[in-house]
């Protein structure tokens, strides 16, 4: 039976099929193959007792990317195929046309720098990480986004908005649909024939999420990974990196999305590779990188912190996103996107998380389009929401407040303050056009990105190899932590009166606080 051939590019199951020589027999069971199982079984019949030959595609940031065999199986599937209808970047399009590049393209170019990044380690320390370490991790990074919802992030934040206490996150779909996708397309025997068993699936799912909370509550012992001991441990720095936020997710990330902007970045992750090892602390094999890359480091976090407060958290991109939660809101009740359940009752957006079969039907253009040309009545208000963002009838920021350091003032306590305002204005009988409602605030936040201080966690070590400790403060002036509240008007830009209101009832709430404090 005939190999696949290397090209550029993944080659589709028909273009297999063509390639097929030898007896009849096998050409008419290839030709028969109508499940994605079949595929990947055929896949698992080419590679008996065969070495896997590379397999690369062209990517527009690094190039010739590698995709292991086992890989491929995983990009071919439905699921992951869902990718491609997910904006990395959620909104930001709006305001920054370029922006349009997916989660299919990420989630490749983070499969291949931590296969970059651990080849570099295997090379410089042999025998610290085996080919199946590699793969396991090649293959965490690649699925690492799998349970993203419409929208990137804000699907997390629409979730919690219609769904308070459920405490829904993509990390935890993102196992699912890997259990989904090695389930329903056979993968296991493939897997296997590359050394990767069940305990290898298990580290896959750690190295995306963390600890589980399975072992956490069961054996009771201090270590709390399934998938690798404590002499692996820098294994676990890779893909979500806990301990300082340094991993290949950003790395990818910040370069993709500052390519599709059109921004220029200052870290250079190869350097951080070329000038990265490996040593023990505390009974834990870690990373740890050479101190005179300490303001190489520091230059992640600062390149971080211009993306998120010149681009990410644009002011108009900020708008967007909110109009775009409020429509989903509105909608949540009435679109019937997933059908209806037993009882006729509508299964909504937001429960879609419940079930992969489910989270699978919606993507960024589906659910967005769906709401635009929805004709009921039941879905007027979402649909002006959804005209209003394609026609740039935003909502108006009327007004901005920095929190100061160590205050602990919220954007839903802010938004109830301002329209207990216009509630008791009204009350006592003022001329308004404002109504209670049409006021809405949402945070900026810039910062480390979920880690204090990221960069006195770095394990540094001089040309001797011994463990230093580095002063960072100096690199790190330019990341300091910032809360900004921002406050729009949800009128058109038309009720210039109402919009004016709001300024005027931003000043008002402004000077309240400020003879409170």
């Amino acid at each position: 039976m005939a190999e696949l051939t290397d090209q550029d590019g993944l080659e589709s199951d028909d273009d297999v099929e063509l390639k097929l020589e030898g007896d009849t027999e096998e050409v008419e069971e290839a030709a028969n193959m109508s499940r994605p199982a079949s595929s990947y079984r055929s896949m698992c019949q080419r590679v008996e007792e065969e070495e896997e030959t590379p397999r690369f595609i062209s990517d527009g940031i690094h190039g010739q990317v590698e995709v292991p065999l086992v890989c491929q199986a995983i990009i071919h599937s439905q699921q992951f195929d869902r990718l491609r209808s997910l904006k990395q970047l959620g909104c930001s399009h709006y305001v920054f046309p370029g922006a349009k590049h997916t989660r299919m393209e990420h989630s490749l170019g983070v499969m291949h720098l931590a296969g970059e990044f651990l080849q570099h380690l295997m090379l410089k320390r042999p025998g610290c990480a085996t080919r199946v370490d590699r793969l396991c991790v090649m293959m965490a990074g690649l699925c690492h986004d799998l349970g993203h919802g419409p929208f990137s992030h804000l699907w997390e934040q629409f979730v919690a908005e219609a769904r308070p206490g459920h405490g829904w996150n993509h990390e935890t779909s993102s196992l699912q649909m890997l259990d989904t996708i090695i389930e329903e397309n056979d993968l296991m025997p493939l897997f296997k024939q590359h050394g990767i068993e069940e305990k290898d699936i298990v580290f896959v799912k750690e190295l995306i999420y963390g600890p589980l909370k399975s072992r956490l509550e069961g054996e009771g012992g201090e270590w709390p990974f399934l998938g690798r001991g404590p002499e692996k441990f820098f294994l676990y720095e890779f893909i979500a990196n806990k301990q300082t936020s340094v991993d290949v997710d950003k790395w990818d990330y910040m370069l993709r999305d500052a390519a599709a902007m059109d921004v220029k970045t200052i870290f250079n992750y190869q350097r951080f590779i070329n000038n990265s090892d490996i040593t023990m602390v505390e009974g834990k094999m870690r990373l740890c990188i050479r101190d005179k890359e300490k303001e190489n480091v520091g230059y992640l976090f600062q390149d971080r912190s211009r993306l998120h407060k010149n681009y990410y958290q644009h002011k108009t991109v900020k708008v967007v996103d909110r109009m775009t939660v409020d429509a989903l809101l509105l909608a949540d009740p009435h679109l019937a996107l997933l059908g209806k359940d037993a009882a006729g009752r509508v299964i909504r957006m937001s429960e879609a998380c419940d079930d992969v079969a489910d989270f699978l039907k919606l993507s960024d253009d589906f659910v967005l389009r769906s709401i635009q040309f929805s004709a009921g009545p039941e879905l007027a208000a979402a649909r002006r929401l959804v005209t209003r963002i394609a026609t740039r009838n935003l909502y108006k920021l009327v007004g901005e407040v920095t929190n100061a350091p160590g205050t602990a003032r919220t954007a839903d306590a802010c938004e109830r303050q301002m329209n207990d305002i216009i509630r008791q204005e009204r009350e006592r009988g003022v001329p308004m056009n404002l109504e209670v409602g049409d006021v809405v605030v949402t945070k900026k936040k810039i910062g480390f990105g979920g880690v204090q201080n990221p960069l006195e966690k770095v394990i540094f070590f001089d040309k001797r190899s011994r463990p230093i400790t580095c002063p960072v403060t100096e690199v790190m002036e330019a990341v300091a932590t910032v809360d900004t509240l921002l406050v729009m008007c949800k009128r058109g830009q038309e009720e210039t009166l109402a919009i004016q209101e709001a300024k005027e009832l931003f000043e008002k709430w402004l000077a309240q606080k400020q003879e409170t404090k």
